[in-house]
């Protein structure tokens, strides 16, 4: 997600005076990357000889079941700053073109360089950041153990 939001954000900054060339482009990428996803996923055993067990409607209501929050405090702080951190990215990235022609008052075409420069920049800030964090959070030992 990290590379391949920016990545598609500036390929359809590319498009941006011929959509349907873009839309023709992106289903085709996604179709091709598809298949090597299929090409490259580890396969799994058969359960064919596994001993079955049988599960009941119950079962199946308790799988969807929350942990408790007095036992699982921090995995709703990480959900919950998850949530607003992919919430606020995805509103800057949805409504960027908007705001790059109506408060920074660029034409459409330059508004796709400003764009595509701007998914760059993203990027190499965003995988920077998780480099740099993961090695922090190990050393303060926050992250929450399941």
């Amino acid at each position: 997600m990290v590379a391949g939001q920016p990545i598609g954000t500036m390929i359809g900054s590319r498009m941006i005076n011929n959509a349907q060339a873009g839309f023709i482009i992106g289903a085709v990428i996604m179709l091709a990357f598809g298949f090597v996803a299929l090409a490259i996923w580890p396969r799994e055993e058969s359960s064919k000889d596994m001993e079955r067990t049988k599960m009941t409607l119950k079962d199946l209501a308790v799988s969807f079941h929350f942990p408790k929050f007095s036992t699982s405090r921090d995995f709703y702080k990480a959900f919950g700053y998850r949530v607003c951190m992919l919430l606020s990215y995805q509103m800057i990235s949805v409504y960027q073109l908007y705001i790059v022609e109506d408060y920074v008052h660029q034409t459409k075409t330059e508004a796709a360089g400003t764009i595509a420069t701007m998914s760059i920049i993203t990027m190499v800030v965003s995988l920077s950041a998780s480099l740099i964090s993961g090695p922090i959070s190990d050393k303060m030992h926050t992250r929450a153990r399941y």
